[in-house]
């Protein structure tokens, strides 16, 4: 019984925060994302990106597309970058998503340091 607590509370958490994140259509996604990436400015934090673009996500024929729809870590040189790559345009039927149809949010010390695929092609190719 002393253990409950420890498992109880993570559990908890995880219900808690699946709970908020809401099923919407893949239409509204990207259209929230659209409005929503207006609202991203340089040297924003990560957490402060991560409200406004919300965690709903859409049914599609592929699966599910979370939001973001991809995350990783890239590394160039000493630095580790983090990129959140967001869905901003419909793919067409019967075809699966492309990373062509995302934006880059790219963050550097968990700050952002731009949002587009110029800035994300600089990074790789500096490797």
């Amino acid at each position: 019984m002393r253990n409950m607590p420890v498992i109880f509370f993570p559990i908890l958490f995880l219900i808690s925060y699946v709970s908020f994140a809401e099923e919407i259509s893949f239409k509204e996604l990207i259209s929230n994302n659209r409005v929503n990436l207006n609202k991203i400015e340089l040297n924003m934090p990560k957490e402060q990106v991560r409200e406004f673009m919300g965690n709903d996500h859409a049914e599609t024929g592929n699966g599910i597309a979370p939001n973001p729809y991809k995350k990783e870590i890239i590394e160039s040189g000493k630095k580790q970058y983090e990129v959140y790559y967001y869905l901003n345009r419909k793919y067409p039927p019967f075809t699966s998503i492309k990373l062509t149809q995302t934006v880059p949010v790219i963050f550097l010390d968990g700050e952002v340091i731009g949002w587009d695929w110029a800035k994300l092609r600089k990074i790789q190719n500096s490797e």
